[in-house]
């Protein structure tokens, strides 16, 4: 059988006999295929040669800035230095096998590999050249982050480079790994530090050995259990840095000093491996993801640690499982546009369709290139490697249905077979600075930790909004409104196979406290939602709403509503958001958000609608409300969402439900300690 060369989109390797064309990817764009058939050593290299065209045409005359098009707030212009920096995941993976070539062609377009590493690395490090990485400057507050990347790079694609580079140049690159500001640290920021200091050790470079050991013993004190770093010295924050900075930064770490080279190692092998196992039931069948957290702009980064952990004989899951998640999980993005499967941008946001409200203050348009940790990963294997020829194997979501327990965070990863979703319920701690970073910085770090659930298919308001939070009122008037409470204690369990999550928290408005305890009781993709008022001060005036999950449309989607006394149900072609009050709230409404540049938007679309819930009364201590939610891409019956429940018994103290199944769920209102 004949080979099918496609010219247009061919990728052309540049070798000793001149231009050998194979078929592309991307060939049948025009077509609107825009997705990998199959996960190869050939089809993520061309899907990095399509990144990395959008990414030269982007670069600044030293190679060492980016100037890529999005919002940026970081260096004042146009230009950052993180997409030079954060391209070096890939270029050190790429170029740590001498087998693959310095040159390509894609698309027609050359692209020297060789070229965009090397000069990106001697001109950044060149403290006389204006556009290298000054550690004078006001964008050096990022190079602590970005600093290991280069040393990682250096050392993967040593053996190509070390004759090559000049003595000069070896200590102008060494004396900028070591001039990285050491102020100490708190959080994830110490392995950064670990990293670049050991890739000048692995490469025989002089380095600070005692701060090195200093950074290593701090991060022992953010582990918690069963896998799980706290991205805080001082109180407990888990998110996906724990893929993409905490397991992939220590592995970085054992695959330079060798990966028996310190008796710790075994430790932290034992650590990756019990945090991935269940780290591939958050994805949906679609490779989608319920987005939690802040940086989720990363995208697939957060599959490096799998990769490494694949590498490294870390990963308990099916080589063929494997496989399936890193193409669904790329498809994803490339689906929805967080990938321009045209011109090759990664976007500053999660979808093509949303706004650019979801990205953080240190979001650069360069930042985004945090993602080419994934693929750097991969161009680690060998071109033959079992992963790119292991027949595929499904998710576990296409198997069973499921709840997941992660204790140390305190969620519920719930998958539903039937619809392909997967939803993260939470009760457990997070940031208690986002109240100071939302109020001072117009951040909305807020939704990204504080709801109690976040969905892989509808995602979430970026925003001052109720969906799936409380939202505390002095006077039942706009513009008091808070939703940043402080968490007390909260924890997880399951009654009967039911899960159940607890948490109780503290709200401050203006000179009024109000301390509640809240129960969330997961029925597949239903959950009942039950809070207790325990306590407060100067509260006689404080009202409350309560939403569903926030419903995301474009400009010209039409949002369908039904509602009545108590239960509003929306829907659209994205999907259905449905809310029943089953306890205390006495009005149902409905409302519209969203426009680019605005502080309210959604993280998958420009638009979207909620229902929610609210009262007509001040809340009284020992006052309960319920809320009964449910949410799906798929469209649903309503009328069947409601039978749930058969029997429902509700007091100050205690909540005892019997479902539509018989089962009995009874679970008392924890207490504030």
């Amino acid at each position: 059988m004949k080979r099918r060369h496609f010219v247009k989109n061919s990728l052309l390797a540049i070798g000793a006999t001149g231009l050998v064309p194979y078929e592309s990817l991307f060939a049948q764009i025009q077509n609107g295929n825009f997705r990998f058939k199959e996960l190869t050593s050939q089809s993520i290299s061309e899907f990095w040669f399509l990144l990395l065209q959008y990414y030269q045409r982007n670069l600044s005359s030293s190679k060492a800035w980016f100037t890529g098009e999005g919002p940026q707030k970081n260096w004042g212009g146009q230009e950052d230095p993180e997409g030079p920096l954060r391209m070096m995941f890939a270029f050190g993976g790429w170029l740590s096998n001498p087998e693959r070539k310095s040159k390509v062609r894609y698309n027609g377009v050359e692209i020297d590999i060789q070229d965009l590493f090397l000069e990106a690395v001697i001109n950044g490090t060149d403290p006389g050249l204006k556009q290298g990485w000054n550690l004078e400057d006001k964008s050096a507050w990022i190079y602590p982050v970005d600093a290991p990347n280069v040393g990682w790079a250096l050392w993967l694609a040593k053996d190509r480079f070390n004759s090559k580079l000049s003595l000069q140049q070896k200590k102008q690159i060494e004396s900028w790994l070591n001039g990285v500001n050491y102020k100490k640290r708190y959080n994830n920021w110490a392995l950064f530090d670990a990293v670049r200091l050991t890739a000048l050790k692995a490469m025989d470079m002089s380095y600070d050995a005692s701060l090195l050991e200093e950074r290593l013993v701090f991060n022992e004190t953010l582990y918690r259990s069963e896998g799980w770093y706290s991205d805080q010295n001082n109180e407990n924050v888990f998110d996906d840095y724990n893929n993409w900075v905490f397991h992939s930064h220590l592995m970085y770490i054992m695959l330079m000093e060798g990966e028996n080279s310190r008796p710790e190692f075994a430790e932290w092998k034992k650590r990756t491996k019990t945090f991935l196992t269940k780290q591939v039931y958050f994805y949906g069948a679609d490779g989608s993801y319920p987005h939690y957290g802040r940086s989720q702009l990363y995208k697939f980064a957060r599959l490096v640690s799998f990769i490494l952990g694949y590498k490294l004989g870390l990963v308990s899951i099916p080589t063929g499982q494997l496989r399936r998640l890193i193409r669904l999980h790329f498809n994803y993005y490339l689906g929805n546009g967080g990938v321009n499967p045209e011109t090759g941008k990664v976007e500053q946001k999660i979808s093509g369709n949303a706004s650019h409200a979801s990205r953080e203050f240190y979001s650069a348009p360069g930042s985004v290139y945090w993602c080419t940790m994934s693929i750097g990963a991969l161009f680690l294997l060998e071109d033959d490697d079992p992963l790119f020829a292991v027949k595929e194997s499904p998710l576990p979501i296409e198997i069973n249905s499921y709840d997941i327990i992660e204790q140390v965070p305190n969620w519920v990863v719930h998958g539903k077979k039937k619809t392909g979703h997967t939803i993260l319920y939470r009760t457990g701690p997070h940031k208690k600075n986002i109240q100071k970073l939302s109020e001072d910085l117009e951040l909305n770090y807020a939704s990204k930790y504080r709801r109690f659930a976040y969905h892989s298919h509808l995602g979430y308001c970026t925003g001052r909004s109720c969906d799936n939070m409380l939202y505390l009122k002095n006077g039942n008037e706009t513009g008091s409104e808070i939703y940043l409470p402080i968490h007390i204690t909260s924890d997880v369990f399951k009654v009967n196979g039911v899960p159940i999550l607890r948490g109780v928290y503290k709200y401050t408005i203006e000179n009024a406290t109000v301390i509640i305890s809240t129960i969330i009781i997961v029925k597949s993709e239903i959950h009942l939602r039950f809070h207790k008022v325990l306590s407060g001060s100067n509260n006689e005036n404080i009202y409350i709403d309560e939403g569903g999950y926030a419903l995301g449309r474009t400009e010209f989607d039409r949002i369908n509503t039904q509602s009545k006394n108590d239960y509003a149900c929306i829907s659209n072609k994205n999907g259905m958001s449905f809310i029943k009050s089953i306890k205390g709230y006495d009005q149902i409404k409905v409302s519209d958000f969203g426009y680019e540049g605005k502080q309210k938007s959604h993280t998958l679309f420009p638009y979207g609608a909620l229902p929610y819930v609210t009262v007509s009364k001040p809340v009284k201590d020992n006052d309960v409300y319920g809320l009964m939610v449910k949410g799906s891409a798929k469209h649903f019956s309503q009328k069947k969402a409601t039978k749930i429940i058969r029997d429902l018994s509700v007091n100050n103290s205690k909540i005892s439900i019997t479902l539509n199944d018989e089962n009995v769920i009874e679970t008392l209102f924890l207490e504030a300690h």
